[in-house]
């Protein structure tokens, strides 16, 4: 990844861009070019035809017996079209103005003019008539090509001769004609052909043999023909027939047009310099003898090599019906020939074995003779298809019935034969037995049926992690255990931030790195919000896989939601069996301290007592000293009451309910606590409650709890600035709410949810055992109250409990209420 970051990064985009501008316009070129190419080759093409001429024309001193620029031009039109033709008026024109400055210009220009114009002639007869390039020297074809040969000859001789007699030219019109006429004519059979040969593909590749068989063979041919025109002996120009035969027949098209030029070429040029010795001899008419003699012998060679080149052709086609014969019958899968209206018109061994019948009971019935009865139906207009064009092919799988009315799943392909009007005169159809990949894909798609049953009852799903490119491929049951929608495209690691948390990604990020490293199998637990909120444990098992150079992970993903919340729960009961283990223990110690420290308390108010007798017989009585006393013996009379209580609740759990006065019980926690010297800086404020507000309880138990959350915000106060603790009421229609504020640091967010769990403190040093909180919700929750706490928006924390009145208690039929209120007796027994 960080290498595809550097190289699509910021600093290599220059780069980047110049290459890009490089290859557009390079691409820009190379079209420009090809569009260019075929009038760039029409323009050599031509002027290398006319520069011939006047080269000739130079070296001899005589005028050229034959033009090759007319059958140059004719064969470029024919090859890449007749929009061309300006290219060939400017070539053709251009090399005569420039290359004969001795005539007058409008000569050199009509008689440029009059070449092409021959040969546009000559090419739009071809084209318009639908004659191909190979189809020129065609039995069948060629009068036409003649006609067209002619037409352009005749009108390129008249034009140009018309304009040069109207510019003062030599001689007469007639001889003018003639001469252009056999020049022009005679160019345009010799060099039409060898153009067009040598820019079309060969039939078959030349292999070095036969390229230097063919230099040979046109070597031998300008030997004899230099021979016969040069030598001094009367041989005929017969002798000469021979080679070009050969070459005709060995090399067809190609082999007579090259031959025929070389021929032609020596043969005429013999004749110019007056040494043609075959015919006798001609003063005047000698070339033009030449002329036609050449003429003549081109287009018997060309036929020949033509009606050669159709038997080879007749022999490749006999030689492909019989492959295709052989590969019909022989073929591994069944082919049939239809007719347009879907009768059988011929089939092969393989599908008269797949169709079940024989070769009579098939050929001339109809298609759906064999498909079932619920695929006749569907497939009747197939051939309707094909004949409208679109698909050109069709594909189906179909149920068919044999002879002996066994069903059999084939892969029928059937495909249109367009016949020479351009209608559907038959369709081959290729068919393949599938049953058997019927029946696999049928029992795989059960097995996946199955298999997706027991992901989704198992809760397991598939994944498959690509290593390369952080992605992954997830089955539905997968991607439904991560919460998010299944779809069957790959899925970015980054996709499951919201359901796993960025931290859990960067851990299973590495952890896939490290695999991928070790190649080690991969294994992690996964906590997932799912979109309802709920919370999912996966566990994610997998396997390293090379996978053909690019690495990846299979694996199972699994719900462990159930194991991971038992095994909580198991944690969670463990912890309650420790807490009401110690509990138990505690209440034991509770007890056998509220009988060990009940005798102690007790001698203490008996010495109090006499302290006190003895201090009221005295002479003199001190009554600060007396009140101490009298303070001393509450005390002691209190704490054996709590113990008393403490004993009978650790004991039998029960609480002995009377009407109680809560200002007593408020001012007596707020002034306990007050006097401790941990409280000396402490604003401790406690409203003053109505007289007559009475609640139901045991006092000295709600006084222990409210003297604990007291002394408590006290605690929580220490290191702070100011500290004030703030005691208030709140009545309400059958309850009161008291709550204690504190202006301390708070309760952690931790603390808060397990605050009242046993044996849980905040106090360091072992200052706390975590027993008052619990011990005072049990209490409380004992009076059919309620006891919680919270964070104040300012800061500190705020405790409040809700004690039921007489009319709560009445109204939830909580039991009976003892009749003398606390706050109302004078003594109590120690």
């Amino acid at each position: 990844m960080a290498l595809r970051l550097i190289l699509c990064g910021r600093k290599s985009s220059g780069p980047v861009w110049r290459w890009s501008g490089l290859k557009m316009k390079s691409a820009i070129f190379r079209s420009r070019f090809a569009a260019a190419l075929p009038g760039l080759c029409v323009f050599l093409g031509v002027l290398c035809g006319s520069l011939l001429w006047q080269i000739w024309a130079e070296v001899s001193g005589k005028a050229p017996p034959l033009s090759f620029s007319l059958g140059i031009g004719v064969a470029s039109l024919i090859l890449v079209g007749l929009r061309y033709w300006p290219v060939v008026a400017i070539a053709a024109i251009g090399t005569t103005v420039f290359a004969e400055p001795v005539h007058p210009v409008l000569q050199n220009v009509a008689h440029g003019a009059g070449l092409t114009l021959g040969a546009v002639i000559s090419a739009f007869l071809i084209e318009r008539w639908r004659i191909r390039p190979s189809d020129l020297l065609d039995p069948k074809s060629v009068w036409r090509t003649l006609a067209a040969v002619v037409a352009g000859t005749f009108a390129g001789a008249v034009s140009a001769t018309t304009v040069v007699m109207l510019v003062g030219g030599p001689g007469t019109f007639a001889a003018g004609v003639e001469d252009r006429a056999a020049r022009f004519g005679l160019g345009l059979i010799l060099a039409t052909p060898l153009v067009l040969s040598w820019a079309a593909p060969p039939a078959e590749r030349w292999t070095r043999v036969a390229w230097f068989n063919f230099v040979a063979l046109m070597v031998l041919c300008a030997a004899v023909a230099a021979a016969i025109n040069f030598g001094s002996g009367t041989a005929s120009f017969a002798w000469v027939m021979f080679p070009l035969i050969i070459a005709a027949l060995r090399f067809h098209l190609r082999g007579a047009a090259t031959s025929m030029v070389l021929v032609a070429v020596i043969t005429l040029w013999a004749a110019g310099q007056n040494s043609f010795q075959a015919v006798g001899e001609l003063a005047s008419g000698q070339v033009r003898l030449a002329q036609l003699l050449v003429a003549v012998t081109a287009a018997t060679m060309f036929v020949l090599a033509a009606t050669a080149d159709k038997r080879r052709e007749q022999e490749r086609a006999r030689d492909a019906e019989q492959r295709y014969r052989a590969i019909f019958e022989q073929a591994g899968v069944g082919v049939a020939v239809l007719s347009a209206d879907g009768e059988y018109l011929a089939a092969n061994e393989r599908y008269l074995e797949i169709a079940g019948y024989g070769r009579d009971e098939l050929l001339g019935s109809h298609y759906t003779a064999i498909l079932d009865d619920t695929e006749a139906s569907a497939s009747r207009n197939v051939l309707a298809q094909l004949s409208g064009g679109t698909p050109p092919i069709i594909s189906r799988d179909l149920n068919i019935r044999t002879m002996g009315g066994e069903k059999r799943w084939i892969r029928a392909t059937s495909s249109k034969i367009v016949g020479a009007a351009g209608a559907v005169d038959q369709v081959v159809t290729v068919v393949e037995d599938i049953s058997e990949r019927v029946k696999a894909e049928v029992a795989l798609s059960e097995s996946e049926k199955r298999f997706r049953l027991a992901q989704q009852y198992a809760g397991v799903g598939v994944f498959d992690i690509n290593l390369t490119e952080e992605s992954a491929l997830h089955s539905p049951e997968s991607a439904a255990l991560f919460g998010v929608p299944w779809h069957p495209g790959a899925y970015r690691l980054s996709e499951f931030v919201d359901r796993i948390g960025q931290s859990q990604l960067h851990e299973m990020r590495a952890k896939l790195f490290r695999s991928a490293v070790d190649e080690a199998p991969f294994e992690m637990s996964l906590r997932v919000s799912m979109p309802d909120r709920r919370i999912r444990w996966i566990r994610l098992h997998g396997r390293y896989d090379p996978y053909e150079e690019r690495p990846r992970l299979l694996g199972l993903v699994i719900d462990i939601t159930s194991d991971v919340e038992a095994k909580a729960q198991l944690r969670e009961a463990n912890e309650k069996f420790l807490r009401v283990t110690r509990l138990s223990a505690m209440g034991a110690m509770a007890s056998t301290l509220a009988h060990e420290l009940n005798q102690p308390l007790s001698a203490i108010t008996n010495y109090v007592e006499a302290g006190r007798y003895k201090l009221c017989d005295a002479e003199a009585v001190d009554g600060k000293l007396l009140a101490i006393l009298d303070s001393a013996r509450d005390q002691a009379l209190r704490a054996g009451e709590i113990i008393r209580k403490m004993r009978a609740f650790a004991v039998s759990g029960e609480v002995v309910f009377e009407r109680v006065s809560l200002g007593p019980v408020l001012a007596a926690a707020c002034a306990g606590v007050q006097q401790l010297k941990m409280a000396d800086d402490v604003t401790l404020i406690c409203h003053p409650v109505r007289p007559d507000l009475l609640v139901v309880g045991d006092p000295v138990q709600l006084e222990q709890v409210m003297s604990n959350l007291v002394r408590n915000a006290v605690e929580a106060t220490e290191g702070v600035a100011r500290r004030e603790i703030v005691v208030s009421t709140d009545i309400r229609q059958r309850d009161v709410l008291i709550t204690v504020s504190d202006n301390g640091c708070g309760l952690p967010q931790g603390m808060l949810e397990n605050l009242f769990a046993p044996f849980r403190t905040s106090k360091s040093n072992g200052a706390g055992l975590g027993l008052g909180l619990p011990i005072c919700r049990t209490i409380v929750e004992a009076h059919g109250g309620k006891l919680w706490a919270e964070n104040n928006p300012q800061g500190g924390a705020t405790f409040s409990l809700v004690l039921l009145l007489e009319e709560g208690w009445a109204h939830l039929g909580k039991g009976e209420i003892a009749s003398e209120p606390y706050g109302q007796r004078d003594d109590r027994a120690a």
